[in-house]
């Protein structure tokens, strides 16, 4: 691999700019520097003889040497004005629909006239938060573009008022034979399969997944358990593999249990992708909630719920509790499994 010559320099951006001969792209390179910067809050620098920079991220190559690239930037060529870092493998299609007049490749977005594109669009081009590099699929070649991954932070949540004892809730969840009472994601394939390792109830309980498109594959390991509070880690597979991290909390509140329903993660590529075009937020809060309002029907006891299935196993709560309150059996139904509680 030859050696990279995209590095720091000690050159001033404004020579850099003051070089370049059209006047017209010469102003256009000022006003995206001029955004880069505001959007980032980075002082810029120039990289190489005449690469304008913001910011620096590590990255391997694909022979361990550890290296620095800026997270974004821009270059005034003759034929085009080259910007850096704001598009991936396909990534941000919806962004570059609505931006205007543009084209793209080897890692770059190439711009004829900054004024015949939308200036929203490309600042919330810019804007994309929590770069990092990841890959260089052509380290060598004369534009440097690379590909860049963008991780951002997620967070969902969603609550309800249960009407049961936290500890009558907490078994609920604590067990993940139980949950297929009132996951939200159970119906989503009747026929999905359900592998249960490790532990029986609480810290090292393992539970994976798999089921069609719409179920995906994945498992939940419950990595803390307190009477108000289970954490898990949440693996996806399929159809994107993520990890997050989910966690229940149990307020007592009188009789009553509010539980608190959060899962928090970072969005890669494929992530993020799922997140802009399946609006994930919208979808998941529609998920937690629904969720939730069968958990509070299976806690309160107000309806016949899906169970364990397994003939004669418990289907709502574990049987024998010390509050006198107890599950009924399951049997299977023109409906699928059913408690005859």
């Amino acid at each position: 691999m030859a050696e990279r010559v995209t590095i720091p320099s000690s050159r001033s951006v404004e020579d850099v700019l003051a070089e370049v001969a059209d006047p017209r792209r010469r102003e256009d390179a000022r006003d995206v520097t001029a955004l880069m910067a505001r959007v980032t809050g980075a002082e810029p620098s120039v990289w190489g003889d005449s690469v304008i920079g913001f910011g620096r991220m590590p990255y391997k190559t694909v022979d361990g040497v550890q290296h620095e690239w800026f997270a974004v930037g821009l270059a005034a060529r003759k034929a085009a004005l080259t910007l850096y870092g704001l598009i991936y493998y396909g990534s941000n299609g919806d962004l570059l629909e609505a931006l205007g007049p543009h084209t793209v490749g080897k890692g770059c977005l190439y711009l004829k006239r900054l004024s015949a594109v939308d200036s929203t669009v490309l600042t919330e081009l810019v804007s994309v938060p929590g770069r990092r590099i990841t890959r260089q699929p052509n380290p060598d070649s004369p534009t440097g573009c690379l590909t860049v991954v963008p991780m951002s932070e997620f967070s969902i949540a969603r609550s309800v008022q249960i009407a049961a004892a936290p500890q009558r809730v907490h078994a609920l969840i604590n067990d993940f034979r139980q949950w297929v009472s009132w996951s939200p994601w159970e119906e989503l394939d009747p026929g999905m399969t359900h592998t249960y390792t490790g532990a029986q109830t609480g810290v090292g309980a393992r539970h994976d997944w798999s089921g069609n498109s719409k179920a995906g594959q994945g498992s939940m390991t419950i990595v803390a358990s307190a009477p108000e509070l289970i954490e898990l880690d949440l693996a996806f597979v399929k159809p994107f593999k993520a990890t997050n991290h989910v966690r229940l909390d149990l307020r007592p509140q009188g009789d009553e249990t509010q539980v608190t329903w959060t899962m928090t993660g970072q969005q890669g590529f494929f992530g993020r992708l799922f997140y802009r075009l399946l609006k994930m937020e919208q979808a998941l809060g529609r998920d937690f909630e629904r969720g939730l309002n069968k958990l509070k029907a299976v806690a309160e006891g107000l309806s016949l719920t899906r169970g364990v299935r397994t003939s004669g196993e418990p289907c709502g709560w574990p049987p024998g509790r010390a509050d006198g309150w107890s599950a009924g059996r399951c049997s299977r139904g023109r409906g699928g499994w059913r408690s005859s509680r």
